[in-house]
């Protein structure tokens, strides 16, 4: 041990500090606690509310992993109306949609709150189930993805690892086919997953769960029977949910 006259006056002595915090996947992360957070430094508007602003804003809250979905799902929703009720970059939107952007703009706040643990809890090479759940409905679709382990005999845990989510089009499309979108992004997370996690974690089985009959009736057959709509996304899911060893993924009704 090294006398403290001799020592780098610049080396942290990492057990009596306080870890900073730091920056990762576009996130804030604690390294003293070991979890992430989102932060952002733009201040929300106010007085008034413009396409320009209030998309400036929103992109300043980033979401690389999707679990914010749920709210920042609130926002895209927002930025679809702002713009369709002005069409021009900076003109104001009237008092009832800038007070509901104004209020959704002041609740990003809260999100500091919500802590993503960094770790699984898993160790390198531990096999693991990821079970994929893809739903949708008129304003939108999407789909989150959970790890499913055994942390010791008989010992089973969950942990969130992604979400992705996007707005539907206003062509009016219906159910079913927002449900074939759905499971199309699903199915798109899976395979990205599998080729991020390849050489830290064995992927032993992959689960799509979906509720509605009629995507699953789809995926049990030829894509060629179907209109061009159909036939792109069904052929696109069936190639993506081929994995490992040509293993396909399992198809489950929820």
């Amino acid at each position: 041990q090294f006398p403290e006259e001799e020592r780098n006056p610049g080396v942290k002595d990492l057990k009596v500090e306080v870890l900073p915090e730091d920056k990762a996947l576009g996130l804030k992360w604690s390294c003293e606690e070991d979890f992430f957070f989102s932060k952002t430094r733009r201040e929300p508007p106010s007085d008034v509310v413009t396409p320009r602003m209030f998309l400036a804003f929103w992109a300043s809250v980033y979401d690389v992993l999707g679990y914010m979905g749920p709210f920042m799902f609130r926002g895209k929703l927002l930025r679809q109306r702002v713009w369709d009720q002005v069409k021009d970059w900076d003109t104001p939107v009237s008092e009832e949609l800038r007070l509901e952007a104004v209020t959704w703009a002041q609740d990003v706040g809260v999100l500091s709150r919500v802590r993503v643990p960094r770790w699984f809890g898993t160790k390198i090479g531990q096999p693991v189930q990821l079970h994929v759940f893809c739903d949708a409905s008129k304003k939108g679709f999407g789909c989150v993805t959970y790890r499913r382990f055994e942390e010791s005999p008989g010992v089973v845990k969950t942990a969130f690892v992604a979400a992705k989510d996007r707005v539907a089009n206003k062509d009016g499309c219906k159910i079913p086919r927002l449900e074939l979108h759905a499971m199309v992004l699903g199915s798109r997370l899976q395979r990205t997953l599998i080729g991020e996690l390849e050489g830290v974690l064995v992927v032993e089985q992959v689960f799509l769960w979906g509720d509605n009959e009629s995507v699953l009736a789809w995926l049990g057959s030829e894509s060629g029977k179907f209109d061009t709509f159909v036939c792109n996304r069904v052929a696109e899911l069936q190639e993506n949910l081929t994995y490992e060893d040509n293993h396909p993924a399992q198809l489950r009704y929820v």
